[in-house]
């Protein structure tokens, strides 16, 4: 409306077109409420989703490092029985080494003692010998008169 419209109309027509302007005004400001309201649940949800979306984040940060780590340690546990195999192969190995070691060195020990029995006999004998040739000798000796020579 112009403002001549509105200076032509009785007090009573302004007084309707305020009370009908308060009414509209009253309801834009109650529709402006609820769209407000409608935008702070909005806005809420939004920020829950973005909450909710970090913890998702955070929670997928924690399983990857509870992943890594699990996958850590089996690698190292299959490290280590990698090395405990290694080693218990390396052991085995040591001890048929020093097992022919040992046999080696009881046959040189066993063929050293027959040597040294057969030397010892040899040497026995030898000195049996010269000791019947002797005790022979002094015997024919005892035997023979004084004046045989």
């Amino acid at each position: 409306m112009t403002k001549k419209e509105l200076k032509r109309l009785s007090r009573s027509d302004l007084l309707e077109l305020l009370l009908e302007q308060t009414r509209r005004c009253e309801a834009l400001e109650a529709e402006l409420e609820q769209a407000r309201a409608a935008l702070n649940e909005r806005t809420l949800r939004m920020q829950n989703a973005g909450d909710l979306a970090h913890a998702v984040l955070e929670v997928n940060g924690v399983m990857e490092a509870a992943q890594a780590a699990a996958r850590q340690y089996l690698d190292s546990a299959a490290a280590l029985e990698a090395d405990a195999r290694a080693r218990s192969q390396r052991m085995q190995q040591l001890q048929a080494e020093t097992e022919a070691a040992c046999e080696r060195l009881r046959a040189e020990t066993r063929s050293a003692c027959e040597v040294q029995r057969a030397q010892a006999e040899a040497e026995a004998k030898r000195i049996c010998e010269n000791l019947i040739r002797n005790a022979m000798i002094r015997a024919q000796n005892m035997t023979r008169r004084p004046g045989e020579g």
